[in-house]
């Protein structure tokens, strides 16, 4: 079975590869920013984990990640349109 980081790094190399294939200068700009917004956003959460693990408080770490993910969840619903 495949370690689910490399898949997700599998899957996150390919959208932006697909994001890159064409278009114009402002729309090779605006993926530059999404992968630079993307590798500080997954600096930031590496980072948030291991001071959760260090907090060593099952309850508030769930918590907070459960925050983060329901905000996610509210972005993806934004994106496809729906709410």
């Amino acid at each position: 079975m495949e370690d689910p980081k490399d898949l997700l790094h599998r899957v996150h190399r390919r959208v932006l590869d697909e994001m890159q294939g064409g278009g114009d200068a402002r729309s090779r700009d605006s993926v530059e920013k999404i992968g630079e917004a993307d590798r500080n956003l997954r600096k930031a959460i590496a980072a948030l984990y291991l001071a959760l693990e260090e907090l060593d408080n099952s309850a508030v770490a769930v918590d907070i990640l459960s925050e983060h993910a329901a905000m996610l969840v509210d972005m993806i619903r934004q994106i496809k349109g729906g709410r």
